[in-house]
């Protein structure tokens, strides 16, 4: 038992932590000046948190995707404000998600990754839509084209560009 706790808590956990971290503080301060807009007042960004957490994800269990995805959603409404929660529910679930696809299967090829990367994104901004919508006066569907569709694609470009770099 304590060696799968040593097993957890190395130096390249660590390193996922601190990066992590970075992300966190990038997404919620430097973002919004990397966002486009083509509809006034609605700027679209990626949801650099989320795609990191995939990269963590497709090299870790489900359990600790888990896990992270709790904390690292967590950290984001406790840093970046908006509905307390929300983003702890959305990321754990993603993490869930990501951490689903067994070992064998794990993703190896661009379109493999794209499309996965897609289908988590789409998953978590429904699930974080639908809470939202709540409070707001917009339509499921408003938020889901005019928010989550472009955001989500804009995501998976940024996500397929790191990925075919680290696969040169």
């Amino acid at each position: 038992m304590p060696s799968r706790v040593l097993k957890i808590i190395d130096i390249s956990f660590l390193k996922w932590l601190i990066g992590f971290f970075t992300v966190i503080i990038i997404q919620i301060s430097i973002l919004r000046y990397f966002a486009l807009v083509f509809v006034p007042n609605t700027p679209i960004q990626p949801d650099l948190v989320l795609l990191f957490l995939f990269f963590f994800g497709i090299r870790h269990s489900q359990i600790v995707s888990t896990l992270m995805g709790f904390g690292v959603g967590f950290l984001l409404d406790a840093l970046g404000g908006g509905m307390l929660g929300l983003h702890a529910l959305t990321k754990t679930v993603a993490g869930f998600i990501i951490g689903y696809i067994p070992e064998a299967h794990k993703i190896q090829k661009m379109a493999q990754f794209c499309l996965f990367l897609f289908i988590v994104n789409i998953l978590h901004d429904l699930l974080y839509n639908t809470i939202y919508i709540i409070h707001t006066e917009l339509s499921f569907w408003q938020l889901l084209f005019k928010y989550s569709l472009s955001s989500c694609l804009y995501t998976v470009f940024i996500g397929c560009l790191i990925f075919y770099g680290l696969r040169r």
